[in-house]
């Protein structure tokens, strides 16, 4: 495949059904772009909302409870200054 500055929809389709399931080098090689463009359009793609399956995101993705069930936070801070207000 012909190596070209623009992305087509097909390629974009491809990047995002074979992104994380194959190296970067192979997947480069598949839509005739470079490594460095791969993950470059990766990151423009994220920036606007796009999500890509990734194993490795799935391990490291942090689990936070519903808006509903957080608590308040509640300053324990014990001021030592002279400027400090009292409490």
């Amino acid at each position: 495949m012909e190596k070209t500055n623009r992305w087509t929809d097909k390629q974009v389709k491809m990047l995002r059904k074979f992104y994380g399931e194959m190296p970067v080098n192979s997947l480069a090689n598949m839509l005739g772009k470079t490594p460095t463009a791969i993950t470059s359009k990766v990151h423009y793609l994220r920036a606007r909302g796009w999500t890509f399956s990734r194993k490795t995101d799935m391990k490291t993705r942090k689990v936070t409870p519903p808006h509903g069930m957080t608590t308040a936070h509640k300053d324990k801070t014990k001021y030592n200054r002279k400027d400090a207000p009292n409490s």
